[in-house]
């Protein structure tokens, strides 16, 4: 079993990942394969994101699964990896998790 609280910090740092990736898709990507016919910016960043997503699932299901959270926190914890900025306003609920269990929010 990994450390008190590791689960919760790895999947801070894998959703600001997640997020970052998100956002590069949808606001770099896509707009320079539509405006510009740049058909390698999705085809690069596409698969990219899919494997920062892939990881923030299994990442997120594992500290669920570890963790006695609530259903809202369930649901709010793997539905933020399908919105844009979502793993970002995540934070708190982590944040908040981490202060729970009488950890620092290092």
């Amino acid at each position: 079993m990994v450390g008190r609280g590791a689960e919760l910090r790895l999947l801070r740092r894998v959703g600001r990942i997640e997020g970052a990736t998100l956002l590069l898709l949808l606001f770099v990507a896509v707009p320079a394969r539509r405006l510009f016919g740049f058909e390698t910016a999705t085809g690069l960043m596409g698969p990219i994101h899919g494997v920062a997503f892939t990881l923030y699932f299994h990442v997120a299901c594992a500290a669920v699964f570890d963790g006695r959270w609530s259903f809202g926190g369930i649901v709010r914890v793997l539905g933020a990896a399908l919105i844009p900025f979502g793993t970002f306003l995540n934070e708190r609920l982590l944040t908040q998790q981490l202060n729970a269990r009488g950890l620092s929010d290092v």
